[in-house]
Protein backbone atom coordinates (compact mmCIF):
# COMPACT_ATOMS: atom_id res chain seq x y z
CA UNK A 1 0.00 0.00 0.00
CA UNK A 2 1.81 2.71 -1.35
CA UNK A 3 1.58 6.49 0.54
CA UNK A 4 0.89 9.67 -0.78
CA UNK A 5 -0.22 12.85 0.77
CA UNK A 6 -4.20 13.41 0.77
CA UNK A 7 -5.32 16.93 -1.11
CA UNK A 8 -9.10 16.53 0.38
CA UNK A 9 -11.02 18.62 2.99
CA UNK A 10 -10.13 18.86 6.49
CA UNK A 11 -12.82 17.81 9.52
CA UNK A 12 -15.91 19.64 9.53
CA UNK A 13 -18.78 20.25 12.34
CA UNK A 14 -18.92 22.75 15.20
CA UNK A 15 -17.70 22.35 18.81
CA UNK A 16 -16.81 23.89 21.68
CA UNK A 17 -13.97 26.18 21.37
CA UNK A 18 -13.07 26.55 25.12
CA UNK A 19 -9.87 24.54 24.83
CA UNK A 20 -8.78 25.08 28.56
CA UNK A 21 -11.45 22.93 29.78
CA UNK A 22 -11.05 19.35 30.37
CA UNK A 23 -12.38 17.27 27.36
CA UNK A 24 -15.98 16.84 28.03
CA UNK A 25 -16.73 12.90 27.18
CA UNK A 26 -19.73 10.92 28.28
CA UNK A 27 -17.68 7.88 28.53
CA UNK A 28 -21.05 5.46 29.18
CA UNK A 29 -22.96 7.48 26.99
CA UNK A 30 -20.07 7.21 23.72
CA UNK A 31 -19.69 3.00 25.23
CA UNK A 32 -23.06 2.68 24.73
CA UNK A 33 -23.02 3.84 20.90
CA UNK A 34 -20.27 2.16 19.87
CA UNK A 35 -22.03 -1.34 21.31
CA UNK A 36 -24.82 -0.36 18.95
CA UNK A 37 -23.03 0.26 15.93
CA UNK A 38 -21.12 -2.75 15.97
CA UNK A 39 -24.90 -4.41 16.62
CA UNK A 40 -26.00 -2.54 13.50
CA UNK A 41 -23.07 -3.22 11.01
CA UNK A 42 -23.41 -7.05 12.66
CA UNK A 43 -26.35 -7.22 11.16
CA UNK A 44 -25.17 -7.08 7.09
CA UNK A 45 -21.63 -8.22 7.30
CA UNK A 46 -18.93 -9.20 9.97
CA UNK A 47 -18.09 -5.73 12.09
CA UNK A 48 -14.62 -4.08 12.02
CA UNK A 49 -13.57 -2.27 14.67
CA UNK A 50 -10.22 0.09 14.43
CA UNK A 51 -7.62 0.31 17.78
CA UNK A 52 -6.11 3.86 16.21
CA UNK A 53 -6.10 5.80 13.30
CA UNK A 54 -4.58 9.76 13.47
CA UNK A 55 -5.65 12.13 11.50
CA UNK A 56 -4.71 16.19 10.69
CA UNK A 57 -7.08 19.08 8.96
CA UNK A 58 -6.07 17.20 5.36
CA UNK A 59 -7.81 14.02 6.44
CA UNK A 60 -10.99 12.68 4.67
CA UNK A 61 -14.16 14.97 5.89
CA UNK A 62 -15.95 13.25 8.91
CA UNK A 63 -19.23 13.01 6.34
CA UNK A 64 -17.40 11.10 3.89
CA UNK A 65 -15.63 8.98 6.38
CA UNK A 66 -18.48 7.90 7.78
CA UNK A 67 -19.99 6.98 4.54
CA UNK A 68 -17.09 5.09 4.04
CA UNK A 69 -16.85 3.28 7.28
CA UNK A 70 -21.13 2.19 6.51
CA UNK A 71 -19.89 0.83 3.55
CA UNK A 72 -16.60 -1.16 4.38
CA UNK A 73 -18.50 -2.13 7.34
CA UNK A 74 -16.27 -0.51 10.15
CA UNK A 75 -18.17 -0.03 13.20
CA UNK A 76 -16.05 2.42 15.07
CA UNK A 77 -12.53 3.64 14.49
CA UNK A 78 -10.51 4.89 17.66
CA UNK A 79 -8.85 8.38 16.71
CA UNK A 80 -6.08 10.58 17.46
CA UNK A 81 -4.69 13.75 16.57
CA UNK A 82 -1.53 13.80 14.32
CA UNK A 83 0.89 15.20 15.82
CA UNK A 84 3.69 15.94 12.34
CA UNK A 85 4.16 18.62 10.68
CA UNK A 86 4.22 17.36 7.22
CA UNK A 87 0.58 17.83 6.40
CA UNK A 88 -0.41 21.29 8.25
CA UNK A 89 1.38 24.39 10.16
CA UNK A 90 2.31 23.47 13.57
CA UNK A 91 -0.93 23.15 15.87
CA UNK A 92 -0.58 23.78 19.64
CA UNK A 93 -2.22 21.28 21.86
CA UNK A 94 -5.16 23.26 22.15
CA UNK A 95 -5.97 23.08 18.25
CA UNK A 96 -5.47 19.11 18.36
CA UNK A 97 -8.29 19.15 21.14
CA UNK A 98 -10.69 21.15 19.05
CA UNK A 99 -10.04 19.23 15.76
CA UNK A 100 -10.82 16.05 17.91
CA UNK A 101 -13.93 17.60 19.71
CA UNK A 102 -15.05 18.66 16.29
CA UNK A 103 -14.87 14.86 14.86
CA UNK A 104 -16.82 13.70 17.60
CA UNK A 105 -19.26 16.03 16.88
CA UNK A 106 -19.67 14.85 13.49
CA UNK A 107 -20.60 11.36 14.82
CA UNK A 108 -19.95 9.94 18.56
CA UNK A 109 -21.13 6.80 17.71
CA UNK A 110 -18.62 6.10 14.97
CA UNK A 111 -15.16 7.36 16.89
CA UNK A 112 -13.45 6.64 20.09
CA UNK A 113 -11.38 9.98 20.90
CA UNK A 114 -8.08 9.52 22.25
CA UNK A 115 -5.12 12.02 22.63
CA UNK A 116 -2.31 12.68 20.78
CA UNK A 117 0.58 10.53 22.05
CA UNK A 118 3.90 12.71 22.69
CA UNK A 119 7.48 11.32 23.41
CA UNK A 120 8.81 14.50 23.05
CA UNK A 121 10.44 14.82 26.26
CA UNK A 122 9.44 13.70 29.87
CA UNK A 123 7.66 16.98 30.23
CA UNK A 124 5.64 16.42 26.86
CA UNK A 125 4.73 12.64 28.25
CA UNK A 126 3.85 13.98 31.99
CA UNK A 127 0.83 16.25 30.58
CA UNK A 128 -0.71 13.13 28.38
CA UNK A 129 -0.52 11.13 31.19
CA UNK A 130 -2.13 13.65 33.52
CA UNK A 131 -4.87 14.46 30.95
CA UNK A 132 -5.91 11.11 30.17
CA UNK A 133 -6.84 10.03 33.96
CA UNK A 134 -8.07 13.41 34.56
CA UNK A 135 -10.10 13.14 31.56
CA UNK A 136 -11.00 9.14 31.97
CA UNK A 137 -9.76 8.46 28.62
CA UNK A 138 -9.83 4.20 28.06
CA UNK A 139 -6.49 4.47 26.76
CA UNK A 140 -3.41 6.03 26.00
CA UNK A 141 -2.40 6.19 22.28
CA UNK A 142 0.37 5.14 19.93
CA UNK A 143 4.27 5.72 21.21
CA UNK A 144 6.72 5.70 18.57
CA UNK A 145 9.78 4.27 19.99
CA UNK A 146 11.53 3.06 17.05
CA UNK A 147 9.89 3.60 13.32
CA UNK A 148 11.13 4.29 9.72
CA UNK A 149 10.47 7.11 7.30
CA UNK A 150 7.28 6.09 5.35
CA UNK A 151 7.16 5.97 1.95
CA UNK A 152 6.52 9.47 1.11
CA UNK A 153 9.57 10.85 2.62
CA UNK A 154 11.52 8.11 0.66
CA UNK A 155 9.56 9.54 -2.37
CA UNK A 156 10.68 13.22 -1.37
CA UNK A 157 14.56 12.30 -1.44
CA UNK A 158 17.15 10.77 0.73
CA UNK A 159 17.38 13.93 3.19
CA UNK A 160 13.77 13.78 4.01
CA UNK A 161 14.30 9.51 4.34
CA UNK A 162 16.62 10.17 6.75
CA UNK A 163 13.73 11.34 9.70
CA UNK A 164 13.36 7.78 11.31
CA UNK A 165 12.59 7.52 15.09
CA UNK A 166 14.48 5.84 18.00
CA UNK A 167 13.63 6.18 21.16
CA UNK A 168 14.99 3.80 23.65
CA UNK A 169 12.25 1.67 24.75
CA UNK A 170 14.25 0.59 28.41
CA UNK A 171 15.09 4.30 28.68
CA UNK A 172 13.37 6.99 30.97
CA UNK A 173 10.57 7.74 28.52
CA UNK A 174 9.63 4.01 28.24
CA UNK A 175 10.17 3.58 31.92
CA UNK A 176 7.02 6.41 32.86
CA UNK A 177 4.91 4.88 30.47
CA UNK A 178 5.19 1.22 31.43
CA UNK A 179 5.17 2.02 34.95
CA UNK A 180 2.01 4.36 34.57
CA UNK A 181 0.41 1.58 32.39
CA UNK A 182 1.11 -0.69 35.46
CA UNK A 183 -0.05 1.59 37.90
CA UNK A 184 -3.44 2.66 36.62
CA UNK A 185 -4.66 -0.01 33.85
CA UNK A 186 -4.12 1.97 30.73
CA UNK A 187 -3.45 0.17 27.62
CA UNK A 188 -0.85 1.57 25.43
CA UNK A 189 0.12 1.17 21.50
CA UNK A 190 3.61 1.07 20.57
CA UNK A 191 4.83 1.64 16.92
CA UNK A 192 8.42 -0.70 17.13
CA UNK A 193 10.10 -1.60 13.61
CA UNK A 194 11.32 -5.49 13.60
CA UNK A 195 15.11 -5.61 14.31
CA UNK A 196 16.84 -8.65 16.44
CA UNK A 197 18.86 -6.20 18.58
CA UNK A 198 15.49 -4.64 19.67
CA UNK A 199 13.63 -6.85 21.06
CA UNK A 200 15.77 -7.94 24.40
CA UNK A 201 14.66 -4.13 25.49
CA UNK A 202 11.01 -4.82 24.80
CA UNK A 203 11.32 -8.35 26.64
CA UNK A 204 13.04 -6.50 29.54
CA UNK A 205 10.25 -4.09 29.94
CA UNK A 206 7.04 -6.64 29.53
CA UNK A 207 8.77 -8.32 32.13
CA UNK A 208 9.68 -5.66 34.46
CA UNK A 209 6.53 -4.03 33.85
CA UNK A 210 3.69 -7.37 33.95
CA UNK A 211 1.09 -5.12 34.70
CA UNK A 212 1.23 -2.78 32.07
CA UNK A 213 -1.10 -3.31 28.62
CA UNK A 214 0.96 -2.73 25.40
CA UNK A 215 -0.15 -3.46 22.17
CA UNK A 216 2.34 -4.29 19.50
CA UNK A 217 1.17 -2.64 16.22
CA UNK A 218 1.85 -4.28 12.59
CA UNK A 219 2.26 -7.95 13.04
CA UNK A 220 4.50 -9.34 11.06
CA UNK A 221 5.68 -6.55 9.14
CA UNK A 222 9.81 -6.65 8.39
CA UNK A 223 10.68 -3.70 6.34
CA UNK A 224 14.42 -5.06 6.58
CA UNK A 225 14.75 -8.53 6.33
CA UNK A 226 18.35 -8.47 7.43
CA UNK A 227 17.66 -6.64 10.16
CA UNK A 228 15.04 -9.48 12.24
CA UNK A 229 16.31 -13.04 12.18
CA UNK A 230 14.68 -14.24 15.10
CA UNK A 231 11.50 -12.66 13.96
CA UNK A 232 8.57 -15.77 13.45
CA UNK A 233 5.80 -17.28 14.40
CA UNK A 234 7.16 -19.60 16.81
CA UNK A 235 9.27 -16.21 18.62
CA UNK A 236 6.23 -14.42 18.95
CA UNK A 237 3.96 -17.18 20.59
CA UNK A 238 6.78 -17.39 23.10
CA UNK A 239 6.22 -13.87 23.45
CA UNK A 240 2.21 -14.67 24.32
CA UNK A 241 2.94 -16.93 26.40
CA UNK A 242 6.20 -15.28 28.34
CA UNK A 243 3.86 -12.00 28.49
CA UNK A 244 0.63 -12.45 29.08
CA UNK A 245 0.50 -8.50 29.13
CA UNK A 246 1.46 -7.97 25.11
CA UNK A 247 -0.86 -8.32 22.17
CA UNK A 248 -0.93 -7.40 18.64
CA UNK A 249 -3.08 -5.70 16.20
CA UNK A 250 -2.90 -6.48 12.29
CA UNK A 251 -2.84 -2.74 11.02
CA UNK A 252 -0.49 -2.94 7.38
CA UNK A 253 -0.85 -6.37 7.02
CA UNK A 254 -1.63 -6.72 3.18
CA UNK A 255 0.81 -9.50 1.28
CA UNK A 256 1.46 -6.28 -1.39
CA UNK A 257 2.55 -3.76 1.41
CA UNK A 258 5.73 -2.37 0.06
CA UNK A 259 8.56 -0.44 1.59
CA UNK A 260 10.56 2.18 -0.47
CA UNK A 261 13.37 2.48 1.59
CA UNK A 262 14.28 -2.03 1.49
CA UNK A 263 12.77 -2.10 -1.55
CA UNK A 264 10.89 -5.44 -0.12
CA UNK A 265 7.51 -6.56 0.45
CA UNK A 266 6.83 -5.99 4.32
CA UNK A 267 4.41 -8.67 5.46
CA UNK A 268 5.58 -12.21 6.49
CA UNK A 269 2.58 -13.17 7.47
CA UNK A 270 1.68 -14.34 3.95
CA UNK A 271 2.85 -17.08 1.55
CA UNK A 272 3.69 -15.18 -1.19
CA UNK A 273 3.24 -18.27 -3.63
CA UNK A 274 -0.71 -19.13 -2.81
CA UNK A 275 -1.71 -15.94 -1.60
CA UNK A 276 -2.96 -17.32 1.64
CA UNK A 277 -2.06 -16.86 5.25
CA UNK A 278 1.14 -18.80 6.47
CA UNK A 279 0.16 -21.52 7.88
CA UNK A 280 2.62 -21.01 10.96
CA UNK A 281 1.35 -17.26 11.70
CA UNK A 282 -2.30 -19.33 10.96
CA UNK A 283 -2.34 -21.59 14.13
CA UNK A 284 -0.25 -19.03 16.37
CA UNK A 285 -3.99 -16.67 15.39
CA UNK A 286 -6.24 -20.06 16.30
CA UNK A 287 -4.13 -20.28 19.47
CA UNK A 288 -4.25 -17.44 20.94
CA UNK A 289 -7.07 -15.21 19.34
CA UNK A 290 -7.66 -13.18 22.14
CA UNK A 291 -4.61 -11.50 21.76
CA UNK A 292 -4.80 -10.12 18.52
CA UNK A 293 -6.90 -7.28 16.93
CA UNK A 294 -8.04 -5.77 13.69
CA UNK A 295 -7.13 -2.65 13.66
CA UNK A 296 -6.00 0.15 10.00
CA UNK A 297 -3.50 2.02 11.39
CA UNK A 298 -4.48 4.79 9.16
CA UNK A 299 -2.25 8.27 9.57
CA UNK A 300 -3.14 11.72 7.53
CA UNK A 301 -1.09 10.62 4.31
CA UNK A 302 -3.02 6.94 4.02
CA UNK A 303 -6.58 8.04 4.73
CA UNK A 304 -6.97 7.96 0.55
CA UNK A 305 -6.62 4.01 1.17
CA UNK A 306 -9.11 3.45 3.69
CA UNK A 307 -11.15 1.08 1.22
CA UNK A 308 -8.16 -0.82 0.62
CA UNK A 309 -7.12 -1.20 4.21
CA UNK A 310 -10.25 -2.44 5.53
CA UNK A 311 -10.23 -4.78 2.55
CA UNK A 312 -6.83 -6.43 3.46
CA UNK A 313 -8.50 -6.76 7.10
CA UNK A 314 -11.33 -8.73 5.68
CA UNK A 315 -8.94 -11.22 3.53
CA UNK A 316 -6.78 -12.10 6.71
CA UNK A 317 -9.97 -12.44 8.41
CA UNK A 318 -11.65 -14.51 5.35
CA UNK A 319 -8.86 -16.83 6.33
CA UNK A 320 -9.54 -17.42 9.47
CA UNK A 321 -12.69 -19.87 10.87
CA UNK A 322 -15.53 -17.57 11.59
CA UNK A 323 -15.66 -17.22 15.38
CA UNK A 324 -12.30 -16.73 15.48
CA UNK A 325 -12.43 -13.88 12.81
CA UNK A 326 -15.35 -12.75 15.34
CA UNK A 327 -13.19 -12.27 18.06
CA UNK A 328 -9.98 -10.70 15.93
CA UNK A 329 -12.27 -8.15 14.26
CA UNK A 330 -13.74 -6.69 17.75
CA UNK A 331 -14.78 -8.98 20.41
CA UNK A 332 -10.92 -8.88 21.44
CA UNK A 333 -11.20 -4.81 21.10
CA UNK A 334 -13.84 -4.39 23.02
CA UNK A 335 -12.16 -7.23 26.34
CA UNK A 336 -9.04 -5.37 25.49
CA UNK A 337 -10.57 -1.78 26.34
CA UNK A 338 -13.29 -2.56 28.39
CA UNK A 339 -12.45 -6.05 30.29
CA UNK A 340 -15.62 -7.66 29.35
CA UNK A 341 -16.99 -9.11 26.57
CA UNK A 342 -19.74 -8.58 23.63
Amino acid sequence: MLELPLLLAGLCAAASTDTAQPQPWDWPALKAGWRQRIIQVGKGQLPLVDDLSTFSGMSLGAARLKEKMDGAGVAWMAVSPWLGEEFEEASADADRSEALRKLMASGPDYFMPIPAADLDGAGALKRLLDAALRDGYPFLGEFRFRSYPPNRLWFAGPARAQSDEKIPIDGPLGQMLFSFSQEHGLPFLILYEVEDPLLPPLEKMLARYPGAKVVWRRLGQVCYKERSRDYGPRYVEGLLEKYPNLYFDFSWTDARDYYVGSREFTSVLWDRRSGNLDDGWRRLILRHPWRFMSGLGLSPDTWLYFDQAAAARRRLLGQLPPEVGEIVAYKAVWRFLFGEDL
